[in-house]
């Protein structure tokens, strides 16, 4: 019996030594997705589409965003869910929707919706707790649909049982001011939900507020509003961020300035607890260079020692023959709300167009991450990233991505791996030139990763949606603690080819992390496997003879 086993146990590790000279490939091997050869490197693991059978024909699913708990188990989508009428646009009713799904396997778990009497109600953003049990959405409740003539707007915010979808509270502001929520953020300690608010005030100035509530049960504990200079600007909020303490939140916007036709960046600060809960703190304005030019702040981060990092684009020139727009980065004292620094970016020509449109913050390093849309010359632009020193504002690294025979790329979301190693970017890469390979209205989203340290580009995925005809136009991007992932877009369906009407779908694409290190072989050596197979064999040949 104890030959017959040593056998059986060599023959196993013979099998495996013939496989491994077989079988064995050169590293780095790929099996690239459809798209550009030679670019893409990386496959989607699996990918979920909304598309409501209910509403077809003209089935629309309009302006996804996804929210994720820690680990990446769950995702969780909200979507503007309209049945299109084709014969009068500007009244199509819509509905509410907010999708459960699995992170591993992208099925969908539950689907919630909401239509209030007005027949138009839409999500803005979503929200999760770390371990995926809240779910909060964010948006608006109308009276008559979107662009209807005196349709009212009411702030609407909805939470739901992360597991099975069950709502377990809904608030509904009334009043005269006409309410949209555009951010929600659950507190650190998962007791509060804030809100931010884009209201418009009978006489028609636009201000934004911030309102809390508890998030057990969806009451109000505060609303806090923010007027920016005076009556008759615009005052627009963009992005939201929490401290890392969790005590205070930043909210950024554009901010109409002293000047006619002027903005600035306006960020405000709100304590968070204790008898100063909802107050403001601080504000800040960037005028850029000061000329009462626009400057248009697109999103907040914090970084891993309190700063607050803003950035957006920003005027430099505005002449008859030479309009100049860059990219604008500031970092502010969190605490106190001092200017540390401010950086811009004006591509590779010194001029032109470059619009800052996403920002990360690592959380291990003083790394921030800038991207956007930069002009290449000509008809040319390039998605153009810059990582930043959040304590000094210099330059680590510049990475400009503009894909052969591809006029415009840009990046629309941007997120840091939880180790601090990896910025993972999704955006666009269309409007080809007729010439290419690929027509003005089939174009895909593009998903790459940077490594933190250098910018050496890591990995990069393109996906078109159903097949090549499609396009795919990524909004949002969310990762997993294992640095899995996952980004939600507008699929746009090839307008030739679906006789349905339904053009618009919601579409979720799932990048999964490799669990655990495969095997690495040296490119072109595939015998030194079986080097190793050969010295296996060795040894359990001794083995086998001790144990004659």
């Amino acid at each position: 019996m104890p030959r017959r086993r040593a056998a059986r146990a060599l023959s196993v590790v013979l099998t495996a030594a013939v496989l491994a000279l077989v079988t064995a490939a050169p590293a780095g091997a790929a099996d690239p997705c459809a798209g550009v050869p030679g670019v893409d490197d990386t496959c989607e693991s699996w990918t979920a589409v909304y598309d409501n059978p209910a509403k077809a024909p003209g089935s629309y699913q309009l302006e996804p965003r996804v929210a994720a708990s820690a680990d990446g188990s769950r995702l969780f989508v909200s979507v503007i869910d309209e049945h299109h009428n084709a014969d009068d646009p500007y009244n199509s009713p819509a509905s509410w929707a907010v999708l459960g799904y699995d992170g591993a396997t992208g099925e969908q778990r539950w689907l919630q919706s909401y239509q209030g009497p007005g027949g138009y109600d839409r999500p803005n953003a979503i929200a999760a707790s770390p371990d995926g049990s809240l779910v909060v959405a964010t948006g608006g409740s109308y009276s008559a649909p979107l662009l209807q003539p005196g349709a009212e707007r009411d702030l609407m915010t909805i939470a739901y049982d992360g597991a099975t979808g069950r709502q377990l509270w809904r608030t509904q502001s009334t009043g005269l001011v006409h309410d949209v929520g555009t951010q929600v953020l659950l507190g650190r300690d998962g007791s509060e939900v804030y809100v931010v608010v884009n209201n418009l005030l009978d006489g028609g100035d636009i201000d934004w507020a911030v309102v809390a509530y508890d998030a057990r049960d969806g009451r109000q504990l505060w609303r806090t509003p923010y007027a920016g200079v005076g009556l008759g600007k615009t005052d627009s909020p963009k992005s939201a961020a929490l401290s890392p303490a969790g005590d205070l939140l930043y909210v950024t916007g554009e901010s109409g300035g002293t000047a006619d036709y002027d903005a600035d960046y306006a960020t405000v600060a709100y304590a968070l607890r204790g008898p100063d809960a909802g107050q403001q703190i601080w504000e800040q304005r960037y005028d850029g260079v000061e000329q009462d030019l626009s400057d248009r702040a697109r999103e907040v981060a914090v970084d891993v020692d309190g700063r607050v990092i803003v950035t957006g684009d920003s005027l430099r020139s505005n002449g008859l023959n030479n309009v100049n727009m860059e990219y604008a980065t500031v970092a502010y004292d969190g605490t106190t709300g001092r200017q540390l620094w401010a950086s811009r970016y004006a591509g590779t020509q010194g001029g032109g167009l470059h619009f800052g449109t996403t920002l990360a913050t690592s959380p291990s390093n003083r790394v921030a991450v800038v991207s956007g849309q930069s002009d290449a010359g000509g008809r040319d632009y390039d998605w153009a990233t810059i990582a930043y020193d959040t304590e000094t504002g210099a330059e680590r690294w510049v990475q400009r991505l503009s894909t052969p025979q591809i006029q415009l790329e840009f990046a629309t979301d941007t997120v840091i791996s939880p180790d601090g190693t990896t910025a993972v970017l999704a955006g666009i890469s269309g409007a080809n030139n007729p010439t290419g390979y690929r027509d003005l209205n089939r174009s895909p989203g593009l998903t790459v990763g940077y490594r933190l340290s250098d910018g050496a580009l890591q990995w990069s995925a393109r996906h078109y949606g159903n097949d090549d005809t499609d396009s795919f136009s990524p909004r949002q991007l969310v990762m997993g603690r294992d640095g899995s992932a996952y980004t939600v877009g507008q699929l746009t369906n090839n307008l030739q080819t679906d006789e349905s009407d339904n053009v618009y779908d919601a579409m979720l694409v799932g990048y999964r992390a490799v669990t655990g290190p495969a095997p690495v072989v040296p490119e072109g050596k595939p015998w030194l496997i079986g080097l190793i197979a050969l010295a296996a064999l060795g040894l359990a040949a001794r083995r086998c003879h001790s144990f004659g």
